[in-house]
């Protein structure tokens, strides 16, 4: 969450920050977490991330059911 970290952010896929970091990092984040550092950001960065994960298998599942479906 230190601005130097910045230009990483950006070039990352998948990048968060905590609510606590500094503004640059923040407005390069693309997610923020609702939790600070030290106080569950990271945990909840990799749920997001399980989120998301689970979301794309579910996409990927319908899209082949409806490709079976032709």
């Amino acid at each position: 969450n230190d601005e130097p970290d910045v230009k990483c952010l950006e070039l990352a896929g998948l990048s968060a920050a905590p609510m606590d970091a500094p503004t640059v990092a923040l407005n390069c984040a693309k997610y923020i977490c609702h939790n600070a550092a030290g106080h569950g950001a990271v945990r909840e960065f990799a749920e997001h991330i399980l989120l998301l994960k689970k979301k794309a298998k579910s996409q990927m599942e319908q899209d082949r059911i409806g490709r079976n479906n032709f």
